[in-house]
C-alpha cells in the first residue's frame, strides 16, 4: 500500500494473505510499541517481536548474502534500501548498520527479517526430514530471473521439505 493509508487497513490485508497460506503467527520488530501487536491480535494473528534489533539482522545477513546462501529478489526498491545502508562503528567498538539519514530501510528490513528468521538446516536435521541425505532447498523467485536481469539471482533457502 502507498501512503497515505490506514495502519488498520495493512494489518487487516496482511492478515488476509496469511490466513490464505494458514499462517498464524509472525515475527516483526518493535516498531510502534505494542500498537502492532495488538492490531494483529485482534486479527487473531500472534505477533512475536523480533530477538534481533535491526543492525543485527543486518550484520548477521551479510555472510548469507556474500556467501551465496541467500540471495534477494531483483527489486529496485530492495536493492536500493540494502545499498543505502550504512556500518558504523561506536565509541566502544561494536558495529551498527543503519539507512543513511532521510533513507528508508522498511523493505530490506522486512527481507533480510526473512532470511534471518528462516531455520536452517544441518546435515542431521535433513535426515529428520524425510530421511533424505541432501538439504532440501527451497526456492522463492521467478525461475528466470538470473537471465532476465543477469545480475541477481533468485532467493534460495535451505529449509524443511514436504517432499523428503
Amino acid at each position: 500500500m502507498k501512503p497515505p493509508f490506514a495502519p488498520a487497513d495493512v494489518v487487516g490485508e496482511f492478515t488476509r494473505v496469511l490466513n490464505t497460506y494458514k499462517i498464524t503467527s509472525v515475527t516483526g520488530d518493535r516498531y510502534a510499541g505494542s500498537w502492532v501487536s495488538d492490531a494483529f491480535r485482534k486479527e487473531g494473528i500472534r505477533y512475536v517481536a523480533s530477538e534481533r534489533s535491526r543492525s543485527e539482522i543486518y550484520l548477521d545477513a551479510l555472510p548469507q548474502l556474500m556467501g551465496g546462501t541467500a540471495s534477494l529478489l531483483d527489486n529496485i526498491r530492495l536493492v536500493g534500501q540494502i545499498s543505502q545502508l550504512e556500518r558504523r562503528t561506536t565509541r566502544t567498538g561494536k558495529d551498527n548498520i543503519d539507512h543513511m539519514s532521510g533513507a528508508s530501510d522498511d523493505l530490506c528490513n522486512a527481507a533480510l527479517g526473512a532470511i534471518m528468521h528462516v531455520p536452517s538446516l544441518n546435515r542431521a536435521d535433513a535426515n529428520h526430514y524425510g530421511g533424505s541425505n541432501r538439504t532440501p532447498v527451497v526456492n522463492l523467485s521467478h525461475a528466470n530471473m538470473k537471465a532476465k536481469t543477469g545480475r541477481y539471482g533468485p532467493v534460495q533457502m535451505k529449509g524443511p521439505s514436504r517432499n523428503g
